[in-house]
């Protein structure tokens, strides 16, 4: 839009114009109560996924509601069936699992996750009630309207344990060795071409070094750096007019200052100084990332999807990163963060290690978020702890044996 805001909207294939109904809840009760790009973007998926369903079941849904009937028992029965399905898995208008293959030849994922699944019921069942109401202006069935929205939701699966697993998410030693060496600009190994290696390894570094996300470190400009003081600024930017991209990486945390060593500020500078200044578009780009390729786009702001393959070009080369992406960066750095403090390394109570990794990840604190992305470490101490335990158990028996021979 004119004032940088992104939006979503849903458009009907059969006419190639904006679903009305959909677009009017979208606006009306997502992004008028301030929800972001990301969160109306997914209920707009969401809605998508049922009026293919609807489609497939032949049900005009508003005739339906005009005439004051709703969605059967069987229905919603196969609604929530529907719903379980992978989209990538169904093809035309019958919904029979697809036949193609996925990447590299390994069949598509045939079935989703709970948490998705559960979305998306939860999604449909508002809109649904929503589309209703407006329908029946009376209210006359209102208690029915209720009861068919109770009824959708009842049929989600529990979602439990949401966070579990997140200690996995970090690298191993090995991955993170691996990465380090392969992005040095002498590796042989290294598989980006000569104009885009300082810029990719320029990138890795930051969030290796700041655990910081990607829609921070695309959204970086390079007056957020105090070269002066090697400090560097993370500032939100939600709806920025000056950014050129459909997709606006965003900043989910907090701003904050990070102060930067003398080396990092010094590869930041030279490549300021030496490769992006070499593409004459990129003066017009107040952003530090810009696209190298030639091309239209050269000299832009460079997008998630350019971020992506990056990562993508990563994974190709060795099976030791299958299935590393960028974001598991901020779990390697809680975790050596963690370990700094343990080691004495950095001298901090609990008390100031939690609101210091707050401050410098950008968490509110007190959110909690820090101790969901410090459970490996947590874990290896418990099980150091048990080890320990099992042990002294072990030396208490053999000596009550030893006792007991003497006696």
């Amino acid at each position: 839009m004119s004032s940088g805001e992104r939006h979503v909207i849903l458009i009907d294939q059969a006419t190639r114009v904006p679903a009305y109904a959909p677009n009017l809840f979208l606006t009306t009760q997502i992004r008028k109560v301030g929800a972001s790009l990301a969160w109306v973007s997914a209920n707009a998926y969401c809605l998508a996924a049922l009026y293919r369903f609807l489609d497939w079941r032949r049900i005009d849904i508003q005739t339906r509601f005009h005439a004051g009937h709703y969605l059967e028992e069987h229905e919603l029965d196969s609604l929530r069936d529907y719903f379980k399905q992978n989209q990538n898995t169904l093809q035309t208008a019958d919904r029979q699992p697809s036949k193609q293959k996925g990447k590299k030849g390994t069949a598509p994922k045939e079935w989703v996750a709970n948490e998705t699944q559960a979305k998306k019921l939860r999604v449909s069942a508002a809109y649904l009630a929503w589309l209703a109401r407006r329908c029946d202006s009376d209210l006359v069935n209102s208690d029915k309207i209720s009861a068919m929205e109770d009824q959708i939701v009842a049929r989600s699966p529990s979602v439990k344990n949401k966070n579990k697993g997140l200690e996995e998410r970090d690298l191993t030693d090995e991955q993170v060795d691996y990465v380090l060496d392969i992005i040095k600009l002498d590796c042989p190994r290294n598989p980006f071409s000569a104009r885009v290696k300082t810029r990719n390894r320029l990138m890795i570094l930051l969030m290796y070094e700041f655990g910081i996300r990607v829609g921070e470190l695309l959204n970086i400009r390079i007056s957020d750096f105090d070269f002066q003081n090697n400090s560097l600024r993370i500032v939100r930017r939600a709806d920025q007019q000056d950014d050129t991209r459909q997709r606006q990486p965003l900043v989910k945390t907090e701003d904050r200052p990070l102060v930067l060593a003398n080396w990092l500020i010094k590869e930041i500078y030279d490549y300021i100084l030496n490769d992006r200044a070499s593409l004459k578009l990129a003066a017009r780009c107040p952003y530090l990332f810009v696209t190298h390729k030639s091309g239209p786009t050269q000299g832009q702001a460079l997008s998630i999807s350019s971020y992506n393959k990056v990562w993508h070009v990563l994974r190709e080369t060795s099976g030791i990163l299958f299935g590393v992406t960028g974001h598991r960066l901020r779990h390697r750095w809680n975790y050596r963060y963690s370990k700094m403090v343990d080691d004495g390394v950095l001298q901090l109570n609990e008390a100031e290690e939690e609101s210091s990794r707050s401050f410098l990840m950008g968490w509110k604190p007190g959110s909690g978020t820090a101790k969901i992305y410090n459970r490996r470490h947590v874990r290896e101490k418990a099980n150091a702890a048990s080890l320990k335990l099992q042990r002294q158990s072990h030396r208490d028996l053999r000596t009550r044996v030893h006792d007991d021979e003497k006696s």
